[in-house]
């Protein structure tokens, strides 16, 4: 019996004849309705909780949107406003260049909307783009859609929301710089599907021009992903042996209009890549990311096919997939294969698209490959929303193809399928019991839909039908959204990064008139310096300056995988020679011993919640110039410790024989157990010879006679203590976690020192003598002046190398070379000069020439295209 499932449950939602009111209004609804869903669901939330603030933008603050995005938007607001360069920023870890932070974190053209807000209202304007973002994913994914299935049923409203608000969205959605890649999916695929039908790449280049600029980064996986769908359209629709031109000229136009994207995005592109040639991660010991039981992480992916099992306690997990797209659309995914008048050919190679994702789910090296070589820090599989878009799209030609009778047998068979899945799950992996209730859920509203299906297909109650699925669909959207939507999860949250904005940036806003560097805690998240635009060291980001970790790493100082963090812990010698003046945070720290910083002054404002917060300013009488003059610039590093680091650049740049940190007698027990001899009562320095820490927490703790400390990703690095073992023999005996103490030299593990201040107060007048006069520090510009007393002298500039400046004496365009591997050194001769320096970034005037050739191409194509038009009509 012929079923009339498809016909009759499209013909409910509407003709497929193009009315285009009807179509104008189904693209508003489209957009609109995942906004509204998440919008009933934040007021459902206040009317259970009425005391919550829901509605409040504070509330999307979590992980880093609250970290890094904020602060960054914020200095995006100041380079609209013209009060600070796209192209370099001070705030940047001592200074850095900002192009490829800029494409990766904020070049969405939406962005532009926060010109229409002052910057208190900033994180307002971020909660709008996120639902506008979102918005847009259910809208271009009706377009292409109908576009696709030449049709614009009520049906792909359905579909459309399901992508719009997906589990990737849901999760992620606080990575607001991935969602413009996200909702320009569907457009860039509707443009290969241009491509192979009519021969045209045109919406294709601009859209995968547009999905580049924005995210370059998630755009690489779009790329990958429109090789896979081309190559699985073509041998869809083609046969290699009989269509072999076609495939040819095809193929031909696809690889032209790809490289013509890439050609129109190089203004952004080029500079950008070279700007992270010179910004490579520091190599990473291990990674919690990786894939270790194949068959686990397998498990996983299937597990999060299912409503409710992205929950509170794993939605920020950062090692499993974000892949629900629906159960309903999962279904119709299950059921293509069962469908007769499905070819075999378009099974196969549907299910090698399958295959692919799975083994990409599954497999390192597989999963190493779509993250561009480089496993991410944090935020697994960040390719994951290609497989739902792809699941969504064979749903939606599942269901405009079931013309079978839907059997019971059938639908036992997949249940029962699905239970052994559950079964796995539960016994393979850590499952909580919220999960396990998402698993029963899922399990249930399976067996209702393909029921009512089944019912479907033979055209009984088909009125009812469509009522009852589209309550359910509504039910599973809503329990998706409770329980994955993060804003909806912790309705507690709150920042104080507005309300203290104001008071801390007007109080650094005099301090950055003396032309000196000030640090911070992190109090606005791990890139504070940014909210003020200070000019700290302190910060975390993606697109950092590798050499300048490797060298904060080697001297010391807190650094993991992406972060350096400064609670002046370290000792004297690296804070006063890298011209770290001032410093504040929320901490009194005036208990650190000897750190040469002292309490100046101090100020109380209002947090989120009207709670009064009080912030500590510090300074530091003896912290130099960001220039001055070194008596050496070469220097052969011995890196037995940080401190034989520290006290060697002391040396190269004073010319003192003789150390700045002097270590204490030790005697070595054992390979986890030494004995000091402590003779005096300086400050005890201790530095324990760790890996770069990624993820781990707590991998260190260290005894001192009776007293324990902890050391872990937040505050490795060297760390100073109180002196009360005077005259005294003192064990040390470190613990190490079982899960790190394989990268460990079991070699000399620890070291204790002390500060000769005497030979420290000695080098640094010494160094103060011959200092860099700062006159400006000015967007992407640097000027000052000096007196040299001796030909051929090196000055040495605490300021990160990069091959982006232009260093101008006298007027006079001169060379600069890198010091220490990582900071600036100009060679002077005797006498007064003044140096100004400006910072371009390198490939931007090749990218804007490509760009510029890459619109002359597709205006030449353009302009073919409609000539040929032009010609075939007057031939009609």
């Amino acid at each position: 019996m012929k079923s009339c499932l498809s016909n009759n449950f499209n013909d409910d939602y509407g003709s497929s004849g193009y009315n285009m009111n009807k179509c104008k209004f189904r693209y508003f609804l489209a957009f609109l309705i995942p906004i509204i869903l998440l919008l009933v669901n934040l007021l459902i939330l206040k009317l259970m909780h009425p005391s919550s603030n829901v509605f409040s933008s504070n509330q999307i603050l979590v992980a880093d949107l609250s970290s890094q995005y904020s602060s960054l938007f914020s200095y995006l607001k100041d380079v609209l406003s013209g009060d600070a360069s796209i192209f370099y920023s001070f705030s940047k870890n001592l200074g850095g260049s900002m192009i490829s932070t800029f494409c990766y974190y904020l070049s969405s053209p939406l962005n532009l909307f926060l010109m229409l807000v002052p910057k208190m209202h900033i994180v307002d304007m971020m909660f709008f783009l996120i639902f506008i973002k979102i918005g847009l994913c259910g809208l271009f994914m009706y377009v292409y859609l109908s576009k696709h299935f030449n049709t614009n049923r009520w049906a792909l409203l359905i579909f459309s929301t399901f992508y719009a608000l997906m589990g990737y969205n849901l999760v992620y959605y606080f990575n607001i710089m991935w969602l413009d890649v996200v909702y320009l999916t569907p457009l860039v695929i509707l443009g290969i599907d241009r491509i192979i039908e009519r021969k045209t790449f045109g919406l294709y280049t601009i859209s995968l021009m547009l999905a580049i600029v924005s995210n370059f980064y998630i755009a690489y996986m779009l790329c990958i992903f429109c090789i896979i769908y081309f190559i699985y359209q073509i041998l869809l629709k083609y046969s290699i042996k009989k269509d072999k031109k076609l495939i040819i000229k095809t193929s031909i136009l696809f690889i032209c209009g790809s490289l013509l994207g890439a050609l129109l995005s190089c203004f952004l592109l080029v500079p950008g890549v070279i700007g992270l040639t010179e910004m490579l991660r520091m190599p990473s010991n291990y990674s919690e990311f990786k894939i270790g039981n194949y068959f686990s992480a397998f498990l996983t992916f299937l597990s999060r096919l299912f409503v409710g099992t992205q929950t509170v306690d794993n939605i920020l997990s950062k090692m499993t997939p974000n892949v629900y797209f629906g159960l309903f659309p999962l279904v119709l995914v299950i059921l293509f294969f069962f469908n007769k008048n499905i070819s075999k050919k378009e099974k196969l190679l549907t299910g090698g698209v399958y295959l692919i994702f799975i083994l990409s789910f599954s497999l390192n090296f597989m999963n190493l490959f779509w993250h561009g070589f480089s496993y991410p820090n944090g935020y697994a599989y960040r390719f994951s929303f290609l497989f739902s878009f792809f699941s969504i799209f064979i749903a939606y030609k599942s269901l405009i193809t079931l013309k079978f009778d839907i059997s019971y047998k059938l639908i036992m068979g997949i249940l029962l399928g699905i239970v052994l899945g559950i079964i796995s799950f539960i016994l393979v992996l850590d499952i909580t019991f919220s999960i396990i209730v998402g698993f029963v859920l899922s399990l249930c509203l399976i067996g209702i839909y393909m029921f009512l299906l089944s019912i479907f297909s033979r055209c009984l109650g088909k009125k009812c039908v469509v009522i009852v699925f589209l309550l359910l669909l509504l039910l599973e959207i809503m329990i998706h959204i409770n329980s994955s939507f993060y804003l909806t999860t912790h309705l507690g949250y709150s920042t104080s990064y507005i309300a203290s904005e104001s008071e801390i940036c007007s109080y650094t806003e005099r301090l950055k008139k003396e032309n000196k560097r000030i640090d911070s805690a992190f109090i606005f998240g791990t890139l504070s310096s940014f909210n003020c635009g200070n000019s700290g060291m302190s910060g975390a980001l993606t697109t950092h300056n590798g050499n300048l970790y490797r060298f904060l790493y080697e001297t010391g100082h807190t650094v993991t995988y992406s972060t350096i963090s400064n609670e002046l812990h370290n000792t004297p010698v690296i804070y006063s020679l890298l011209g770290l003046k001032y410093y504040y945070g929320k901490d009194d720290i005036s208990d650190i011993p000897n750190s040469y910083y002292s309490l100046i002054d101090n100020l109380v404002d209002a947090d989120y919640e009207n709670n009064r917060e009080k912030y500590y300013v510090y300074g530091n009488e003896l912290a130099l110039s960001l220039g001055y003059l070194i008596e050496n610039k070469d220097v052969a590093f011995n890196k037995v410790n940080s401190f034989e680091y520290q006290n060697e650049i002391f040396e190269n740049m004073t010319g003192i024989d003789d150390s700045v940190l002097k270590p204490y007698k030790k005697k070595k027990v054992s390979n986890t157990k030494y004995t000091f001899s402590i003779d005096n009562d300086e400050t005890i320095y201790i530095s324990l010879k760790y890996p770069i820490p990624e993820n781990s927490r707590h991998f260190a703790f260290i005894i001192i006679g009776d007293d324990i400390y902890e050391m872990n990703s937040s505050n490795n690095g060297i760390f100073a203590i109180e002196n009360s073992y005077e005259g005294k023999s003192v064990d040390v005996e470190i613990f190490l976690n079982d899960e790190v103490y394989k990268y460990f030299d079991d070699d000399e593990l620890i070291d204790l020192y002390y500060l000769d201040n005497d030979v420290f107060e000695q080098g640094i007048d010494k160094l103060s003598t011959n200092q860099f006069i700062v006159k400006s520090m000015d967007k992407n510009k640097f000027s000052g002046e000096i007196d040299v007393d001796k030909n051929n002298s090196m000055l040495f500039l605490s300021i990160p190398y990069e091959s982006g400046w232009t260093v101008f004496v006298d007027g006079k365009e001169t060379d600069y070379e890198q010091l220490y591997d990582s900071f600036i050194g100009i060679n002077l001769n005797k006498g007064k000069h003044k140096i100004e320096m400006v910072f371009y970034p390198p490939g931007l005037n090749v990218g804007l020439l490509l760009t510029t050739l890459g619109i002359i191409i597709l205006s030449c194509y353009g302009i073919m295209k409609k000539c040929k038009v032009n010609v075939n009509k007057n031939d009609l």
